[in-house]
This record gives structure tokens, sequence and C-alpha cells, in this order.
């Protein structure tokens, strides 16, 4: 799932300025596009924010999830992604089709179908990118390495019983 995030102007954003979450003081400021994988069995979650949503941003999203779930023992077998267009292009799916990966489209405006998803979306909303003001977007992509930790290893989860995925 992909959620679309202000970015973080050097020296904090509305939350530390005080500026009011409708009036950004830099409405120029761009936006940062955090993706979450979550495997559908164990919970584990991979993330990493983004500057954009295009094909090659997308491709190499899922090359670095990849990566990172076969670290930890996890094969990927499918993909359910959202709609966008980085997601459906013809270049994104001919190399999900090369590494054997199967793509399930989720329906329009049917975010309930990517749950898990949408779940390890608001956890991260919460716990990390709004639990405190950020003084710049690279403050905001220091702190993700330690809530993914968190996360993973040490935060109970309730589809697993109240113990961490890992």
């Amino acid at each position: 799932g992909v959620k679309r995030v202000a970015r973080v102007p050097d020296g904090g954003g509305w939350r530390a300025r005080g500026a009011g979450p409708l009036r950004h003081p830099d409405p120029g400021a761009g936006v940062a596009c955090p993706r979450a994988a979550v495997d559908d069995r164990s919970r584990v979650a991979y993330a990493e924010p983004l500057g954009d949503e295009r094909r090659e941003a997308c491709r190499g999203f899922v090359e670095r999830a990849r990566g990172f779930f076969r670290g930890v023992g996890v094969g990927v077998e499918g993909v359910m992604a959202g709609n966008g267009s980085g997601y459906r292009s013809r270049e994104f799916n001919e190399w999900l089709d090369a590494a054997g990966i199967r793509h399930v489209y989720t329906r329009p405006y049917g975010p309930w179908q990517n749950g898990r998803v949408e779940r390890t979306s608001r956890a991260p909303a919460q716990e990390w990118q709004y639990a405190r003001a950020y003084g710049g977007d690279e403050e905001r992509a220091g702190a993700l390495p330690a809530f993914l930790g968190r996360y993973n290893w040490g935060r109970p989860h309730g589809a697993c019983g109240g113990l961490p995925p890992m």
C-alpha cells in the first residue's frame, strides 16, 4: 500500500512549527511515498520511503523487499499491489513474471482487499511518521529502521497471538 505523506521541510514540518495541518508552511515541499510489504503468514514487514511511484521505483522496492524477506527465510510467491500506474506497468509485470511471482490486483477503491498492508501502514503512521516532530525527511527516514526493528522483533501483534512476527 502506498500512502502519500508530505515531505518534512528542513527545520521541521507543521507539527514542529505550529503552522497547522491545513496550511503547510512550504506548499512546494512535495511528497514522500512510504511503501510497505507484509508477509501474509508471519506479518513480518518491510518498508521504505521513496520519492515517487514510477515503475522503476515500484520494481526497485519489490526487489529490495524480496531481498529482505529472503534474508529472514521468507519466499515471495505473490504480490498484491494497489492500482497505481507503476504497479500496473508492463515492465513491472514482466519482471514479476520472470521472477516467478504472481501478481494480484486489488479492486479500485477496495483497501479492505489488502488489509494487512493497510493495517501495517497505520502502525507506522502512528508510531513512526507522526509519533514526533522531525527536523526533516532525512531524520524521519533515519528513524524507520528502529521502528521496523520494534515492529518485527519486539512489538506484540494481535494476529500473532500477542507475539512479535519474528
